[in-house]
């Protein structure tokens, strides 16, 4: 799925259009860079985890968005490959309040939640 942004900009002037690419994933999934831009998880069905990629260079980022709007009852665990940390943690981070949403960006070597 793609969404695209149609509108301009405000005050009265055009914008920048900005196209990402969107999947929607129901279970245990391992993100791919080159293809996956924006991750909407459902967990009704229950809780699974997104892994990132262990290569990644600086700059690279993921959008990972509760829209089942259950993460509450079932987590959404984000872990990380190889030695990577997210935010300097060594632990997986885990969604668990309905309808959040997490932007990672990468620096090359571990990822930050911006």
């Amino acid at each position: 799925m793609s969404l695209k942004n149609t509108q301009g900009g405000g005050g009265g002037g055009g914008g920048d259009v900005t196209q990402h690419t969107v999947s929607q994933k129901t279970a245990n999934y391992g993100v791919n860079l080159s293809s996956d831009d924006v991750i909407f998880c459902d967990t009704t069905g229950g809780a699974f985890t997104i892994t990132l990629p262990a290569s990644h260079t600086a700059g690279e980022t993921i959008h990972i968005i509760d829209n089942g709007f259950v993460a509450a009852t079932n987590n959404i665990t984000i872990a990380t490959t190889d030695t990577d940390k997210i935010n300097n943690s060594a632990a997986d981070y885990v969604i668990n309040s309905n309808g959040t949403s997490i932007t990672l960006i990468s620096d090359g070597t571990n990822w930050n939640i911006l």
